[in-house]
Order: structure tokens, then C-alpha cells, then sequence
């Protein structure tokens, strides 16, 4: 199956002065399709004539999905071709979400994520005794964690860990608050599929951990006033507050109350461009600025990769490898999702991994282009 590559025509949306691909009709007619509650996994779903959609499980977040696109009697032999995008897609060693499910199909067009090409993260298993040890502490030295923390799924996986941590006395029971308006919609959704398929596990914790009135670990901090008061609130406690890169939300006013203090831990347990607040301190930036104001980083920052709800590079990539057969079967991988070294580190991993024959088939999308299939 050959393909060719050509550059498309940039329209620009009337509303916003830059060029995109999609714009805001694009953004109404797609509303009007989505299904409220959403479809199952595994099932086709017919889009017109000889084009069907079928979700997997991604393993990323509830609900997440890998889709793949039936197009019937497309081959020559009249065979379907088949097209699956990764969206994001989760590890296999998650701590309460089903795992990721690869398609059954014989995908012949690729196109999967490179958010952490070319890395592979350390052991969860060990991070999260590393992180018991540090709540130990915190305890102990009355010590504050803030956990900037994404509001889809990152924030429910710390909401989980940390009631287990402390359901199995394996931490003593410190003050812990969601501070996070919005993660604390997305939890209270969680709390409705805790019951089924979607999770794991439900049988390493006695109650939803999800509904924040039965757990009785965690509070919900209600409104902005509720937020400054706790910023000021000495440890030990435990506080996950959005947003994941700390360049927005309420874990700035966290930070600006206690980045400064040798009594406070920053846990970063997410992706966070370079460029951005958390990305700073990953890097042991001495200095951060918020606010106009430059504030000199005196708590303890602590990096946790093998917390992130992505897929390493390595696995991504054996993922990847075994989808075709480990380069007996020919297909076209596109690479996206991912900064651009990311990107090109997955590509030479897959290079190595499928042969070199292959590397013309694994192609990095320029924006605007189009990639005729034929």
C-alpha cells in the first residue's frame, strides 16, 4: 500500500484570525452527534455505507479510547482497510483502571502518541514507597504536599492511592483536600462506574473512594476563600490542587504561600512541558516567577514519572511493534501527540525494532498536511 504526502490549503476561521483546521461549525456539528453516556467497547458502529468505528480501551483515563476505522473493500483484493487512532494511552501497570485492550484488526494506518518517545519510566511499585516514606515524614516533621495535579484521571489515581496508603495503615492519617473544582466533578463521575467494568480492584478498599462524603480521608475544599484559608494552613497535610502544570489554577496560590518554605513537598506525578511552572521545578529551577513576583524554591520538589497516566516511549513502542506483526506486516505508523524530540526518539525506536525498511513508513505529520492512502 503506497501513500503520498501534500500539503493542505490553510483556511482561516472567520472568529479568530489564525488558520486552523477545524473551526467553530466544525465544533457545532460535532456536538450535535455525541451520544450522551457514550458507546460500548468492543462493537462496530456504522458511520455511513462500508464505514464502521469501533472503540478499545485505552487504559488512559474512564472512558478513554483507542478508535479504529473499518473502510470496506478498500483494499484491491477487497479486503477492509483499517485505520486506528491511539488517542493517549495509559500503562499496564495501572492502580485502578482496566487496562489497555490493542485491536484485533489488522491496522494497516497507525497514527499513535509520542508524549514520552524514546523514555522509559521507573517503577511504580517503588515511587509509591517512596511516597509512603514521604508521608511518613510529612507526619513526622509536619511537613505540607502539594500535588498539582491534573482534574481528568491524575487527580483520582491520588485521590485512590492516598486512601489506600492510609486504609491499610501503611501512612498515618493526615488531613487530606481536593482543591479543584473541577477534578472534583470528574471525581464525583468516577463514583458512578466505581461499581463496574471500567476499574479494578474495587476489593483493596472497602468504600467508593470516589464519592468524597463517604470517603473519609479526603474533603473538598468548596470555594476560593476555602482555598486561600488552606494555602496558609500549616502540615502535616496532603493537598492535590489543580492545574497539573501549575500555570493556572489553585495550586499557584499554594505554591506562592509555600514554595518558598523547607517545610513543604511538591510532588510532581505529571507530564509538564519544560517551559511551564512545574516543568521549571522538575528542572530544579533555584528561582520561579508567579505573578510578576520571583520567588526563590526552598521545598523539597520531588519528580515521579512513573506516576504519569501515559504510556512510556519503551512500551509504546512494543505496543506499536506488535501491532505489525514485529515488521512482518507492512502498515504506516504516523507519529503525533508529542514535542517533537519525543517524536523523533519514538521513531528511532521503532526503526530498531521493525528493521530498516520501514523507516519511510513511519512519518511525523507536518500541521496542514495531507496524507493521500492508495
Amino acid at each position: 500500500m503506497k501513500f503520498r504526502r501534500k500539503e493542505l490549503s490553510r483556511n482561516a476561521d472567520q472568529n479568530c484570525n489564525c488558520n486552523v483546521l477545524y473551526g467553530c461549525e466544525d465544533a457545532e456539528n460535532s456536538a450535535k452527534v455525541i451520544k450522551n453516556g457514550g458507546n460500548d467497547y468492543f462493537e462496530w458502529i456504522k458511520l455511513e455505507k462500508g464505514i464502521y468505528l469501533k472503540f478499545y480501551p485505552s487504559g488512559h483515563v474512564l472512558g478513554g479510547a483507542i478508535a479504529v476505522i473499518k473502510v470496506e473493500d478498500a483494499k484491491q483484493d477487497g479486503e477492509p482497510y483499517y485505520i486506528a487512532f491511539s488517542g493517549d494511552l495509559g500503562g499496564d501497570d495501572k492502580l485502578f483502571l482496566s487496562p489497555l485492550v490493542p485491536p484485533d484488526e489488522p491496522i494497516d494506518f497507525w497514527l499513535v502518541e509520542s508524549t514520552y518517545g524514546g523514555m522509559s519510566h521507573p517503577s511504580k511499585a517503588s515511587e509509591i514507597d517512596q511516597m509512603a516514606d514521604l508521608i511518613v515524614r510529612a507526619e513526622r516533621e509536619s511537613m505540607k504536599i502539594l500535588n498539582a495535579s491534573f482534574a481528568l484521571e491524575k487527580s483520582q489515581e491520588m485521590i485512590f492511592l492516598f486512601s489506600h496508603l492510609v486504609h491499610e495503615e501503611i501512612v498515618p492519617k493526615i488531613p487530606a483536600f481536593l482543591d479543584a473544582p473541577l477534578a472534583k466533578n470528574y471525581t464525583e463521575a468516577y463514583a458512578k462506574f466505581w461499581p463496574t467494568s471500567n476499574f479494578i480492584g474495587q476489593s483493596r478498599i472497602p468504600f467508593n473512594p470516589f464519592n468524597l462524603q463517604a470517603n473519609p480521608y479526603f474533603h473538598a475544599v468548596e470555594d476560593s476563600e476555602g482555598s486561600v484559608e488552606l494555602s496558609r494552613r500549616v502540615g502535616p497535610c496532603f493537598v492535590i490542587a489543580g492545574s497539573g502544570d501549575a500555570e493556572a489554577g489553585r495550586i499557584r496560590g499554594h505554591y506562592r504561600e509555600n514554595i518558598s518554605s523547607p517545610k513543604t513537598q511538591i510532588w510532581k506525578t505529571g507530564w509538564a512541558p519544560d517551559d511551564t511552572l512545574n516543568g521549571k521545578l522538575g528542572k530544579k529551577y533555584a528561582f520561579v516567577r508567579m505573578n510578576g513576583v520571583e520567588f526563590p524554591v526552598k521545598a523539597e520538589v520531588h519528580e515521579f514519572l512513573g506516576m504519569s497516566s501515559h504510556r512510556d516511549g519503551k512500551n509504546t513502542a512494543i505496543l506499536t511493534a506488535r501491532m505489525f506483526d514485529g515488521g512482518e506486516r507492512k502498515g504506516i505508523i504516523a507519529i503525533v501527540h508529542g514535542e517533537l524530540a519525543r517524536a523523533w526518539a519514538l521513531k528511532r525506536d521503532l526503526v530498531d525494532m521493525l528493521g530498516k525498511g520501514w523507516n519511510d513508513n513511519i512519518i511525523l505529520p507536518n500541521l496542514y498536511e495531507v496524507i493521500n492512502i492508495g
